[in-house]
């Protein structure tokens, strides 16, 4: 039995128990008990007798019966700040938990990825895309090439794409090369999710190594919870019972909600005063999915009430 583990300095250790030894045996029985989440080809036994499931239901609970929390986010030094954007929800939850904003591909809380929502389509993650027009160009020539105006000088590339449909509105169809349906198999490790052209050239993609890397470190166990909001000039939100859980995951998972359609492709990236020269990009590629949709992402997915 070959042990791995990262530390919180991203070094990796590794201990390999012979098959007689008492150690290989245990982890045998461990693992045949089949209580242990699985990531791929490795099962996570966690280091600790901590209960994280338990924390965090702790938690949230407590965040639940407090009632409204005014909108505000943590900056850099873990200091609270008003906020009064759109998407306060979010940023409140996480400053409820000590989470400071940050762009790593890691979980939010305790190995937990928090998801805090407020409609039925959830945002899973927004990776910009590593190859194609988009990744030798950058954004802001790719929203130039493939975006359309709107008022006020702005540039939008926005539009739900789903695999196998052309948006007639960017006249891009987003394709997944390499990937067998039938099977739900990836056939090709260097393939891709792919903005294809109508004459087939990629405008963007996704290459399967950077979504896997991407979804496997998030999502190996997340929360979704429900919010509400009011109308103030500053919001508040309040975070609802249930708190719905996704445990345990593979990437294979996520690339067959693509290609079903329930997981779609919906940007909103924009270049702002796009015939200046002081104009300002914004990349937002986001991967979306209704919440009924949730389940067949996730090896199991269930409900936590936060009563008292």
């Amino acid at each position: 039995m070959l042990l791995m583990g990262v530390s919180r300095d991203r070094s990796i250790y590794a201990f390999l128990a012979p098959a007689a030894s008492a150690m290989s045996q245990q982890l045998q029985k461990l693992i045949s008990i089949g209580t242990h989440p699985k990531k791929g080809v490795f099962t996570v036994i966690p280091a600790t007798t901590t209960d994280t499931r338990q924390q965090l239901i702790n938690k949230l609970k407590e965040i639940h019966l407090l009632g409204w929390h005014q909108s505000m986010r943590l900056n850099s030094a873990g200091m609270v700040q008003p906020y009064i954007a759109k998407n306060g929800g979010g940023y409140t939850l996480e400053a409820l938990l000590g989470v400071i904003p940050n762009g790593r591909s890691e979980p939010d809380y305790l190995g937990w990825e928090i998801k805090g929502y407020s409609s039925d389509r959830i945002t899973l993650m927004t990776p910009e895309p590593d190859a194609g027009f988009y990744g030798e160009a950058g954004v802001k020539a790719f929203v130039q090439q493939y975006g359309h105006p709107t008022a006020n000088d702005t540039l939008y590339f926005t539009g739900l794409h789903r695999v196998g449909n052309r948006n007639d509105s960017t006249g891009l169809t987003l394709i997944l090369d390499g990937y067998d349906p039938v099977q739900q198999k990836i056939t090709d490790v260097n393939g891709a999710l792919q903005l294809m052209t109508d004459n087939g050239q990629p405008a963007a993609s996704w290459t399967f190594a950077k979504l896997m890397d991407k979804w496997s470190k998030k999502h190996a166990q997340a929360a979704f919870v429900r919010y509400s909001s009011n109308k103030a000039s500053l919001p508040s939100f309040h975070y609802e019972s249930p708190v719905h859980l996704g445990l345990g995951t593979n990437f294979s998972h996520f690339l067959h909600a693509l290609q079903q359609g329930h997981v779609v492709y919906d940007p909103g990236s924009k270049i702002s005063g796009a015939s200046s020269n002081a104009a300002k990009v914004k990349a937002r590629s986001q991967f979306r999915i209704p919440f009924k949709q949730l389940p067949a992402l996730y090896e199991g997915f269930e409900a936590e009430k936060l009563s008292q």
